[in-house]
């Protein structure tokens, strides 16, 4: 029954999200980075769900105690709580696939370290790593859809991601299943850890995705000061009293009203210019 519910529900979503995947007159086909970014998130959904399953029964196996079990639990959900906060700003900020590529990086060594030693230290930390990383990696395979398509267009790349990593879900407990049956269940935690760092180093070498350019923008202007003569002023041939003027005092004239040959006062203009 929970099976035909989630079906439906699947049907449901993927038409909504056909519907409103890709705006009209652009093509809704991938390029290099979503095809990249869908293999990336294949990988890790069949990798971080062997940890998951399998990381009791290997404690288990190396004679932990029940109380350590639950501590690692425990840790785990915690740490995983305070996950939004260490990798919201490198998800939002980091260029390209910086930020998935170092989350991919530190599930799988997460995954590697009860595999190294059993220690209460080594678990713990395995833990503290994987819980604060691998909740977060949807969050960075979202964003990075969401800027590799224009404006209300990630919605089907985004329900498409979300069906090949639902995939790589249900593959992975039964391949790494089937790895622990006959090697041991260390295997399982290999297997998580394998798939993490490839994907990790496969989003590491990724290319940034694509985005709109936005337009040149104008240089900034430039003043150039250009000066304009103020209109002339004139002097009479007379003097106060309507008394005639010294022929030898500097700047007069005896003839008609003339322009004084003084330096006129200037009144600036400003004219915006580009260089």
């Amino acid at each position: 029954m929970l099976a035909a519910a989630a079906a439906l529900a699947a049907a449901a979503s993927w038409r909504a999200a056909g519907a409103a995947g890709a705006p009209a007159g652009r093509p809704s086909g991938g390029g290099p980075v979503q095809w990249r970014l869908s293999v990336v998130y294949v990988m890790f959904g069949a990798g971080y769900i062997a940890y998951m399953t399998f990381l009791s029964t290997c404690l288990a196996s190396r004679h932990a105690s029940l109380g350590l079990v639950c501590l690692t639990w425990t840790v785990l959900g915690l740490s995983a709580m305070a996950a939004p906060v260490l990798w919201s700003r490198p998800i939002a900020a980091w260029p390209g696939t910086q930020a998935l590529a170092v989350l991919l990086a530190t599930v799988a060594g997460a995954a590697a370290l009860p595999l190294l030693s059993s220690a209460p230290l080594a678990v713990g930390g395995s833990a503290v790593l994987f819980g604060s990383a691998f909740m977060m990696v949807p969050a960075a395979v979202t964003a990075l859809a969401a800027a590799a398509r224009p404006p209300g267009g990630a919605t089907g790349l985004i329900a498409a991601l979300t069906v090949l990593f639902a995939a790589g879900q249900s593959a992975g407990p039964w391949a790494s299943g089937w790895l622990a049956d006959r090697t041991g269940p260390a295997a399982a935690l290999w297997w998580a850890a394998t798939l993490c760092a490839a994907a990790a180093l496969l989003a590491a070498t990724g290319s940034r995705p694509p985005h709109r350019r936005a337009g040149r923008a104008a240089p900034p202007a430039t003043g150039r000061l250009i000066t304009a003569p103020a209109a002339p002023r004139h002097r009479p041939e007379h003097g106060p009293a309507g008394a005639p003027r010294d022929p030898g005092e500097p700047g007069t004239f005896t003839g008609p009203a003339q322009v004084l040959p003084e330096p006129a006062p200037v009144a600036p203009i400003w004219c915006l210019h580009d260089r």
